[in-house]
């Protein structure tokens, strides 16, 4: 009797094929985190020629961020139904669509209905590429991968930051070419889908299931109890990081007198650990565990948070400490390097893209009300509101150790794609 052949995920080696999937997730998550942060951090300039006030932006904020919930599900269940790929290209699309039109926009409620739209693309990236690095990399490897693909992130918030704080205050660009920009980089970036594979062990393990199913399944037993542990736990982490950079530049600018430039200079810094923490997290991971590596990244950005914010005060005379805290609260973000393997390890195949995007982002939704919460609790001065990032990280903590984990090939196993599968195959292309 004839073996199946070998899954991607099985490959000994790595290949043209899984470099390309990782290329091409982390331009995804380049593309659509740069443009989020973009609409953010250019209110500055366009809130002026929009007579858009406080009370406005951050419930345009809110929208965004809302907004990404109902794509995380609806792109979560597509990816599920036609494929990881088709996932990814078709929140690409979105994203780019609303990048380009943010640079017409004449009214602020064209631009909370652009940046509804913009949050809608955002958060399907997610889920959609991260499961399809789950199932492609092959064990051994994908924990690193996953993070070298995340760095996307990091390299995002640093692209934003250059292109709000510096490029987009040239009078000759402003804050619309900064969008035109990103929309003729969005458009080019789906190309890529016709050179990366599809996830032979979603192909293997039968698409044809109703999303409603899907969704119905993650509240019924054996899978509820997990998925709400591993909706709040991802609740409490968004809230952590949400809290920390969506008033980002207001703080910074009102608490420690940084004008726009200065606090360009700060996001490099708290980018650039980011990247660091993305990439050492995998290390730290491998030799102490995914749960205890997770409670210790917790504890770096909740640290590095409460010193900026809460404990302010204490080092007011020595401002160069705001950026060692800033660059502690930056390696405290490598603890979404988590996530990705986490899913793929506590949620079988059939339902993975679905859970994942479900916990990532509706808990993404819910920071709706996230701009409104660090506005109303900070004040005039943010930092009370911003500091709520270092509560959530605690909780967040907590809630890690009490998730019971599978074996991270389990779901493989039940895909019909286990280790029984052992004959021979071609090099992926």
């Amino acid at each position: 009797m004839t073996s199946e052949p070998l899954l991607l995920c099985q490959h000994p080696r790595l290949s043209g094929a899984h470099v390309r999937v990782v290329l091409f997730a982390w331009a995804g998550w380049f593309l659509v985190f740069t443009s989020l942060m973009c609409f953010f951090w250019l209110a500055p300039l366009y809130r002026g020629e929009l007579r858009i006030d406080d009370h406005d932006l951050k419930w345009i904020r809110g929208v965004a961020l809302g907004a990404s919930g109902l794509g995380g599900l609806l792109f979560g269940m597509l990816a599920d139904r036609y494929g990881r790929r088709s996932g990814m290209l078709g929140s690409l699309i979105v994203t780019a669509t609303a990048v380009s039109l943010l640079g017409y926009r004449q009214s602020r409620e064209g631009l909370m209905v652009c940046g509804a739209l913009l949050g809608f693309g955002v958060g399907g990236q997610w889920a959609s590429g991260q499961m399809l690095l789950s199932e492609t990399i092959p064990p051994a490897r994908r924990r690193f991968l996953a993070a070298v693909a995340q760095s996307g992130a990091p390299f995002g918030l640093a692209a934003a930051a250059f292109l709000s704080f510096d490029w987009a205050t040239d009078p000759n660009r402003g804050w619309r070419a900064v969008f035109f920009l990103l929309s003729s980089i969005g458009f080019l970036i789906p190309l890529g889908y016709f050179l990366i594979p599809e996830s032979d062990a979603w192909q293997r393990m039968g698409r044809f299931v109703a999303p409603g199913r899907r969704a119905r399944a993650l509240l019924r037993p054996p899978i509820r109890p997990v998925f709400l542990l591993a909706f709040f736990l991802t609740l409490a982490c968004q809230g952590n990081y949400w809290c920390t950079v969506t008033w980002l530049p207001e703080f910074m600018k009102g608490t420690w007198k940084l004008e726009l430039s200065g606090s360009a200079h700060w996001t490099y810094v708290f980018a650039g650990a980011s990247l660091a923490g993305y990439l050492l997290f995998a290390v730290v991971a491998r030799g102490i565990g995914q749960r205890r590596a997770f409670v210790v990244f917790c504890g770096l950005m909740a640290t590095g948070v409460a010193m900026i914010t809460v404990f302010a005060e204490a080092i007011q005379h020595q401002p160069s400490l705001v950026l060692v805290f800033a660059a502690v609260a930056g390696v405290g973000t490598g603890l979404w390097s988590f996530f990705g393997p986490f899913y793929a390890e506590v949620f079988p195949p059939e339902v993975r893209a679905t859970a994942a995007g479900t916990c990532m982002n509706v808990s993404r939704g819910f920071q709706l009300l996230t701009p409104v919460l660090v506005r109303e609790v900070g004040g005039a001065t943010l930092g009370a509101g911003v500091a709520l990032a270092a509560i959530f990280a605690a909780v967040a903590a907590a809630l890690v150790l009490v998730i019971p984990m599978r074996n991270r090939d389990e779901g493989l196993k039940e895909s019909g794609a286990g280790p029984t599968a052992r004959s021979p195959s071609p090099r992926p292309r």
